[in-house]
């Protein structure tokens, strides 16, 4: 999930100082390399959040689309590249 998906995207996701405790809910935006390669190292699986997904949020707030599929399309062969496997863009 990025930060402007949606309004009340930080509130949705987290960025833990420690990557030991499941599940990890990070900014797409927070995806630095070391971090891409740390996540796929120890969480051999990511699912992003896509559009479909933020959807109600989107609607419940009037807000348009933060652009969330694009963003993944950025992210997702970035991680698959670095050894994650890649559960659904949903």
């Amino acid at each position: 999930m990025g930060i402007n998906d949606v309004p009340v995207s930080l509130g949705l996701a987290f960025n833990p100082a420690m990557l030991d405790r499941r599940p990890v809910r990070l900014l797409r935006n927070a995806l630095d390399d070391g971090a891409i390669t740390a996540i796929c190292t120890d969480y051999p699986t990511v699912a992003p959040i896509g559009s479909a997904a933020l959807a109600p949020l989107s609607a419940c707030y009037w807000f348009g689309s933060g652009g969330a599929d694009k963003a993944n399309a950025l992210v997702v062969p970035k991680v698959a590249h670095a050894g994650c496997k890649v559960n659904g863009v949903g």
